[in-house]
């Protein structure tokens, strides 16, 4: 065999040894491209699947929250009504201790007892509507949002924190009165006393 030959040999088996090692490449970074790939395509199957994961979790505790304050509601409902009643009668007592008071005293018409009635009248009238409102808003609230759930019960809180005070003022009025029967038996006697009584029942 020539020299010529061998070299041209040679060099076609350098040419096949090449081409086995660029397919060798060309396979190995086709399936580093595949594995890329798929890998991606699971990692993004699974952000998805941890994003309805965490969605479903917070729109469940979300749920359990507005659950949570529709019952915090309608105890707070309960509670103010059961106090609305207990200073409907509280007014009651009191307009009938303090006319009888201003009665005896000879004042049922003066500027200071028409000033006390009218605000009874006032808060009276409010405590209506309050109780109005109450009975549409028992009906039905659920479909409001976690946000209005939570306004509506800080809301209910708040009146029932007015009624309470109202009930105090009125407890008080009536002690006014308390006292200043004693006062009208020190002076007057047992019978004037007895004239201002409020009915207690």
């Amino acid at each position: 065999m020539s020299a010529v030959a061998h070299r041209t040999g040679v060099a076609h088996n350098d040419s096949q040894n090449e081409c086995l090692r660029s397919g060798a490449d060309m396979t190995e970074i086709y399936l580093m491209s595949v594995t890329g790939a798929v890998g991606g395509v699971i990692g993004s199957v699974l952000g998805l699947g941890s994003a309805w994961v965490a969605h479903r979790a917070s729109r469940r505790s979300l749920e359990l929250k507005a659950l949570e304050l529709r019952l915090e509601i309608r105890k707070a409902i309960n509670a103010l009504n059961h106090g609305n009643k207990r200073l409907e009668d509280q007014l009651n007592l009191a307009f009938r201790s303090r006319t009888r008071v201003a009665a005896a005293a000879g004042v049922l018409n003066s500027g200071e007892m028409v000033n006390w009635r009218a605000q009874l009248d006032t808060e009276s009238a409010d405590l209506n509507d309050l109780k109005h409102a109450l009975e549409v808003l028992s009906q039905d609230f659920g479909g409001r949002s976690t946000h209005d759930l939570e306004a509506l019960l800080a809301d209910l809180d708040a009146q029932a924190y007015h009624v309470k005070a109202l009930l105090g003022r009125y407890r008080d009025s009536v002690a006014a009165d308390d006292k200043a029967r004693e006062q009208a038996m020190a002076k007057a006697g047992p019978m004037l006393v007895a004239a201002t009584a409020p009915p207690r029942t």
